[in-house]
């Protein structure tokens, strides 16, 4: 490019177009127009061997004119024309005004990566020794012989540099986005011409956010980056990353979603492990995708009793793997002792209530209140707190309802409830958080009125407002695509076993018709006893909360005509069940940036604290315990969220690996408004044994983020020259010619020599 150009690219990316000559461009278009006209004149003029008088003579008045227009004249004419175009063009001298930096009065940062991860070996030489080369011989002389060059290591954070033999990759982490705004920090009142950032881009902690970003735009500061190292896997399996519900509750059945990515063992089956607290709790066959490509697994497990635990997934070690401290991630997850609360109403005596109060009777993950109409003015109640609880019906304020987690409707007519009541299980799911089922019977659904209700928007299917749509007729389940996703029908772990397990289920005593499903629901299951299939079980999200319908009350025909021994039904409602109460927050939640902190002790404490009306509450203390993992013991208060009602939020930092316990307490003055606990981990020394590979993808996306380039190393001679043109620190215009381009040049020879190497072909020379 600079042989036919002359000037590196990012001269034409970065330069204003301008013509030095001073002539008004308008001069131009004129010029080359009368130019191009006269050319045609000359050309396609009848009798043009004739002299100007005697063709207007022959002509005669009111003649009829006949131009010698042919597609050779044509084409010769459009190579004259451009070829006199391109000469005035270039006597108008055209040129580039660029921003370039004031030489010895700007500085250059050079940010070399010290972490252990440019210590990898890449074709026979390490990735530090690389950089440390092509700075040494192609960078840095070139660019102390125009600026002031301040050289950084970076690793947590940066520090100066004065010598390149002093980084050694010692740094157990890469802190780019952490480095880049201590720089932006250290350097805010120096003009700072550029950052030229050498690394493999394996930011371990991912801190280059949008605010970051922001800051380095404000200033208008390039960020240029050199990449080291190989962009594409060895050899090597890598588990990318764990993602599991960070709280559960007890005994509850969690997935774990496991992403990885391989080379060199394509095809090849390996054994995935999953261990709670060192227990195995589940592992698994698989078959490895091909090299390069992301793979992912999932694998549900038992939360088992309460407690902080750590889960880990694993790997087994392929032979002649080289990096095998990548073959295993952890994650920690907060099993609560709390047992959420669900009440379940039914209008009516009914099998269903009774089957499903056996199913959640030695179930220690949640608490299931029932109420039972069993005349028009008495209800039945279990398994309440003390015998106020429910004294008086139905709870009619928010109070006595959001002590629940979760509601389950069954056969009970709307008109039932109060017009208030209705709207308090509105809001109980939209504000509150809390889960809703409605059941099918024949009081239920749409046969009960609650079509016309405010919940019938709220639920996850259409349900009409026409009765008639229970029926007594027998209906299989069918599982459905999402079904078989589903933590909630997946009665057993394996696929197959768990499909022909429901086509094994009885047929249910009854169902309900539905209509369609809304957008954003779930079908898990369906049935077709009329020969058209309907929706039976289909879930979504609403507002802060979750919403099911469950269009049957015969599901306890599982239990009854299967072997006693069998668990499908109780297997069923527990996970149904639990899945209702699943993310239904307390009045005071808690969450961590980041459960499990990897060679770094940063962390960000998230509380929303709610009153017993679910509303936020913008005047509470709020404070958190924290318990090392020396039994060291620090309490730290969290600050209210701007713009955020109801939200607290702690910085905070820990120096020593380990397992760290968080009790968060809120209090409305001498008042305890609620608390949570939780814990987090912090790991050292194994954040630089993943992503071994160049992140190339970050590099590139920082230099055009911030207006800089991305460079590979056999390029990297061009840095000190294209990093003059800036419009950071302290510049001046710079006026560059383009008449002297050898590209125009050359584009007059081929206009001419085109021209006359037709001309000779058609023998008109």
């Amino acid at each position: 490019m600079e042989w036919l150009f002359q000037y590196p690219r990012i001269v034409f990316e970065r330069g204003t177009f301008v013509f030095l000559s001073g002539w008004p461009v308008w001069l131009l278009v004129c010029a080359a127009v009368a130019v191009s006209l006269a050319l045609a004149w000359r050309l396609f003029w009848p009798r043009n061997d004739l002299p100007l008088p005697k063709r207007i003579r022959e002509l005669g008045l009111g003649a009829r004119l006949r131009l010698n227009l042919t597609p050779r004249g044509i084409t010769v004419w459009v190579l004259q024309s451009l070829f006199a175009a391109l000469v005035l063009f270039l006597l108008w001298r055209p040129g580039l005004e660029v921003s370039a930096l004031r030489s010895q009065q700007n500085m250059i940062a050079v940010l070399l990566d010290d972490s252990g991860s440019m210590l990898e070996n890449d074709g026979g030489e390490t990735r530090l020794a690389s950089a440390k080369r092509v700075l040494a011989d192609e960078i840095l002389p070139g660019l102390r012989d125009r600026f002031a060059v301040k050289a950084y290591s970076v690793g947590g954070g940066i520090q100066a540099l004065g010598d390149l033999s002093a980084a050694n990759g010692g740094s157990s982490a890469s802190h780019l986005g952490e480095s880049l705004a201590q720089l932006a920090r250290d350097t805010s009142n120096l003009p700072v011409g550029g950052v030229l950032l050498v690394s493999d881009g394996a930011d371990n902690r991912g801190a280059i956010t949008p605010e970051l970003l922001a800051t380095i735009r404000a200033r208008r500061i390039p960020i240029h980056t050199l990449g080291i190292g190989r962009t594409e896997m060895e050899r090597d399996v890598e588990m990318e990353d764990l993602r599991a519900a960070p709280r559960t509750y007890a005994n509850a059945k969690l997935s774990a979603q496991i992403r990885l990515r391989q080379a060199g063992f394509s095809g090849r089956t390996a054994r995935l492990t999953l261990k709670l607290d060192g227990k195995v709790v589940a592992n698994k066959e698989i078959a490895l995708a091909g090299d390069g490509r992301p793979q992912i697994e999932e694998i549900t497990f038992p939360a088992g009793a309460a407690g902080a635990k750590i889960l880990e997934a694993s790997i087994d070690p392929m032979e002649g793997e080289p990096n095998l401290a990548n073959n295993v991630r952890r994650q920690l997850v907060n099993v609560d002792p709390e047992k959420p609360r669900v009440l379940y109403i039914e209008g009516e005596p009914r099998w269903e209530m009774k089957f499903v109060r056996r199913a959640m009777e030695d179930d220690e993950t949640l608490e299931l209140v029932t109420m039972l109409r069993t005349t028009q003015n008495k209800i039945y109640r279990q398994g309440i707190a003390d015998a106020k609880e429910l004294e008086s019906g139905f709870p009619t304020i928010p109070e006595d309802l959001y002590k629940y987690s979760g509601l389950v409707i069954g056969t009970l007519e709307s008109n039932w409830f109060t017009p208030s009541q209705i709207k308090l299980i509105r809001q109980f799911v939209d504000e509150r958080g809390g889960g809703l089922l409605m059941l099918g019977g024949r009081n239920g659904l749409s046969d009960g009125g609650y079509g016309s209700s405010e919940l019938n928007g709220i639920l996850p299917v259409s349900i009409g407002t026409s009765p008639g749509t229970f029926s007594r007729t027998a209906a299989k389940p069918i599982l459905t695509a999402r079904g078989e996703e589903s933590l909630i029908t997946r009665l057993v772990d394996d696929p197959a076993e768990n499909r022909k397990l429901w086509e094994s289920l009885p047929a249910l005593g009854d169902f309900q018709r539905v209509g369609d499903p809304r957008p954003s629901a779930q079908v898990l299951l369906e049935t077709d006893p009329e020969g058209r299939r309907t929706p039976l079980l289909a879930m979504q999200r609403f507002g802060f909360g979750r919403t099911a319908v469950f269009a049957t009350g015969g599901s306890w025909r599982w239990r009854m005509q299967r072997d006693h021994k069998d668990m499908a039904h109780h297997n069923f409602w527990r996970q149904l069940l639990r899945w209702l109460v699943t993310d239904a927050p307390r009045q005071v939640s808690t969450e961590l940036s980041e459960q499990i902190l990897m060679d770094r002790g940063d962390f960000t404490l998230t509380a929303r604290v709610r009153d017993k009306k679910w509303k936020p509450v913008n005047d509470a203390t709020v404070s958190a315990r924290m318990v090392g993992p020396d039994g060291a013991s620090t309490e730290q208060r969290l600050e209210p969220v701007a713009g955020q009602a109801g939200e607290y939020k702690l910085q905070g930092n820990v120096a020593l690996p380990g397992t760290y316990v968080a009790e968060v307490v809120a209090k409305r003055g001498a008042e305890e408004v609620g608390r949570d606990t939780l814990s987090f981990r912090r790991e050292d020394g194994v954040a630089e044994a993943f992503g071994r590979t160049q992140n190339r993808g970050l590099l590139e996306g920082l230099s055009g983020r911030t207006g800089g380039n991305y460079y590979t190393v056999a390029d990297a001679s061009r840095i000190p020259e294209e990093i003059t043109f800036s419009q950071s620190g302290l510049t001046m215009k710079e006026t560059r010619d383009l008449w002297p381009l050898p590209i125009f040049f050359l584009a007059l020879a081929l206009l001419k020599g085109a021209e006359w190497i037709l001309r000779r072909r058609w023998g008109s020379l």
